[in-house]
């Protein structure tokens, strides 16, 4: 079974990176660079950190094309694919995404929740692409960066795809982690018609397991069930993925309150996202967290036999296989 996480984390939100024994992991795309970070002088810094850490695991393989994908399964490696989930405040300086590519990030969130000069994210589901988000767009399309739609207003993430669509410069589009809105009425979920678009345009989008953005109310698996098997519904067999946004680590249930207060502070300060404790499901709670999800989902009622292997890792390896740069 080959397992992959289009949005999750080794270690703590933030934190050192983490990878033990237990990890039943094959690939992975992982936040580089906290959001809260403000400058690119500040965000290449981190990126760095970030880098040795992933490079001192002797399990992790940093991949920045296909090639280096297709080696890391051969040599049974987890394959580590940098992204951001927001971009820095001086972000229209010139070359600032080829600064990004050179150092080693290969999918971009352009903002967090609020607005910023490239657009807005959730948090104003109504406010699109600015003129320099346009720009950034086309030089993500030209330095080969996978832009995505994650926590992205629905009118910025409708703008991009239609930018996608209709112009010359054609960038890689995924959803890598998020709900239906159609499931929950979380502004951070997608609406049905942008699901559908994003895998019009060939790209792929990841499920979550965050519990409050799945359900008004229920902590458990099912309503990430739920919003799967929406999805592919919605999308087809082969472009939907799981985008846990979940921490492959062992922790029990005090320490993981801890984190979630601790993170709330920084990430949500308002609590305008409406996070609540346990913010994923801690009966899937570690390290082999997608092998339970996995078998929690078995088997995926009304869609063909092979599907869950498809969604749970080989779909996301088939997109990066396209998405990434050859070499």
């Amino acid at each position: 079974m080959f397992y992959g996480d289009s949005l999750g984390f080794l270690g703590g939100r933030g934190g050192p990176i983490t990878v033990e024994k237990e990890l039943k992991l094959d690939l992975v795309h992982l936040t580089a660079v906290p959001p809260w970070v403000d400058t690119m002088e500040e965000t290449l810094k981190e990126i760095e950190k970030f880098k040795k850490m992933i490079l001192s695991q002797p399990r992790l393989r940093l991949i920045t094309n296909q090639k280096d994908l297709s080696s890391a399964v051969v040599d049974k490696k987890v394959a580590v694919i940098l992204g951001m989930q927001n971009t820095p405040k001086d972000m229209v300086e010139c070359e600032s995404v080829l600064k990004l590519k050179e150092a080693g990030v290969r999918i971009i969130a352009p903002c967090y929740d609020e607005q910023n000069i490239l657009g807005s994210g959730w948090f104003n589901s109504d406010f699109g692409l600015s003129n320099e988000g346009y720009r950034f767009i086309r030089d993500c399309a030209c330095d080969r960066i996978i832009v995505d739609l994650s926590h992205s207003s629905h009118k910025m993430a409708r703008d991009i795809i239609s930018y996608a669509k209709e112009s010359s410069y054609t960038p890689k589009i995924m959803a890598s982690h998020g709900g239906c809105y159609s499931r929950y009425h979380h502004f951070r979920n997608l609406p049905d018609d942008v699901f559908k678009r994003v895998v019009e345009l060939g790209g792929i989008v990841g499920i979550s397991t965050l519990t409050f953005t799945n359900h008004e109310c229920d902590n458990s698996v099912f309503p990430f069930k739920d919003h799967l098997a929406h999805a592919i519904s919605l999308c087809g067999q082969d472009s939907v993925c799981v985008g846990s946004d979940d921490l492959y680590i062992t922790r029990d249930t005090e320490e993981a309150r801890k984190q979630f207060q601790v993170m709330s502070k920084k990430l949500d300060p308002l609590g305008t996202q409406g996070a609540r404790f346990p913010e994923n499901p801690l009966s899937v709670m570690g390290p082999d967290m997608l092998e339970k999800l996995y078998k929690f989902c078995l088997p995926l009622p009304y869609f063909p036999v092979g599907t869950s292997e498809k969604v749970f890792g080989q779909n996301l390896f088939n997109f990066f296989e396209r998405a990434l740069p050859a070499q």
